[in-house]
């Protein structure tokens, strides 16, 4: 496996650095880009938008422009070929700041502002999103970070973040234990995750990234636990086995130390909530049969569960996506795991790629996943494209990321 420099630092996706204990990246929420007023009958046009990027003025303007078309390239529908009559993104890079400008193919200034984040990657980033948010009226994932938990050579599992390409990753727990299960809350401002005690059972630990606080539910250990953040941050969605045995169900807590509320109590087992974007319902699976399993959506107002037929035999890892329009899950035949999409109003659900546990972006565009072989990528539904994003030795699971 490789590894960055002694830091800690990475440049790149190849693997995972050394660190230790608790890091806790307070200005991670200042770094995210919160999507308001977002229509969920929008959809993300797989039709490539022309998009002008000019060389940014100043002292490695070009490095810059560079970074910055690549940037678009990743995150967007924008097509960068030099093109009359399209919206131009400009500027100038000065000591410690950009100043970026992006104007209608008339001429019309749409916005001009200066950012001052850090460091010019962070700036070129938010930028990015700035640009992607103004065009497509959808966020972008540029500034937007990823959590997940990893186990190099069987040691335990430790959560670790990165940025949505893999750069700035860091160590965020280390302990004799192992941590799993990490939910990212959409803003980014608290992680929930698991902390295994004994065997396979754990409680759930929420982290307040920014003030660096840690707190607990209030439970008894449990097994097969698996949670989700709802959108507006105050709710934990769980599914767990009190008892330890293969039944588990669907339960709710206020975040940061309430005490899990039990939502459902059925012979059957169920697993992978997912709020939908107005925190009024969850996806999760279950099987509607012995040797089956499929969808159902669970109304918290009505408390009851309706069906979401995939029209595959067994269907896992639910995710609902920011926009409200489509639902992610996996197909499983025999050893083979796929990713599918499948509108939430009705039709035909379309598969992906091979993978796993998949994690929508918040541009409603990008899905991240894990691999065949355990590693972690991203893939465009629009067009198929997947993209590396941890790579190297050891297994990634639980992927969660910030919208």
């Amino acid at each position: 496996m490789a590894f960055g420099p002694d830091s800690g630092e990475m440049s790149s996706h190849a693997g995972l650095p050394r660190r230790t204990g608790w890091i806790f990246f307070g200005l991670l929420a200042s770094l995210l880009m919160v999507a308001t007023g977002i229509s969920s009958a929008q959809q993300p046009s797989s039709q490539a938008l022309p998009l002008t990027v000019s060389g940014l003025a100043g002292n490695g303007g070009d490095k810059a422009t560079n970074e910055l078309g690549q940037l678009l390239q990743r995150i967007s529908p924008f097509s960068l070929k030099p093109t009359q009559g399209a919206p131009v993104a400009a500027g100038t890079v000065g000591e410690g700041f950009v100043d970026g400008q992006l104007s209608s193919a008339d001429g019309r200034v749409l916005f001009q502002r200066k950012y001052q984040r850090g460091s010019l990657g962070a700036d070129l980033r938010q930028f990015a999103d700035d640009i992607v948010l103004t065009l497509t009226k959808r966020p972008g994932i540029a500034t937007s970070q990823i959590a997940f938990s990893f186990s190099e050579s069987g040691k335990p599992f430790q959560i670790y973040a990165c940025d949505f390409d893999g750069g700035n990753l860091r160590q965020l727990t280390t302990s004799s234990g192992s941590h799993v299960a990490p939910a990212l809350s959409p803003d980014g401002r608290m992680l929930a995750n698991v902390v295994l005690q004994q065997g396979d059972r754990g409680v759930v630990q929420v982290v307040d990234l920014e003030k660096a606080k840690v707190s607990s539910l209030r439970m008894n250990p449990a097994a097969r636990i698996q949670s989700a953040i709802s959108p507006n941050g105050k709710r934990l969605a769980l599914s767990l086995s009190e008892d330890g045995g293969p039944n588990s169900d669907l339960y709710v807590a206020k975040l940061p130390n309430g005490k899990p509320t039990r939502l459902t109590e059925t012979p059957v087992p169920e697993s992978s909530p997912s709020w939908s974007p107005d925190g009024k319902r969850l996806v999760f699976a279950a099987p509607p049969a012995p040797g089956r399993s499929d969808l159902f959506v669970f109304d918290l107002r009505q408390k009851k569960s309706t069906p979401l037929p995939t029209g595959k035999s067994m269907a896992i890892d639910p995710a609902w996506s920011p926009d409200g329009t489509r639902i992610a899950f996996v197909s499983v035949s025999g050893d083979r795991r796929t990713l599918c999409v499948r509108p939430v109003q009705g039709g035909q659900a379309r598969e992906l790629t091979s993978g796993s546990q998949p994690v929508w972006g918040a541009d409603s565009r990008h899905l991240l996943f894990v691999d065949p072989g355990g590693k972690l990528s991203l893939i465009r539904i629009d067009t198929g494209k997947v993209s590396p994003v941890i790579t190297g030795g050891g297994r990634v699971v639980d992927p969660t990321w910030t919208r």
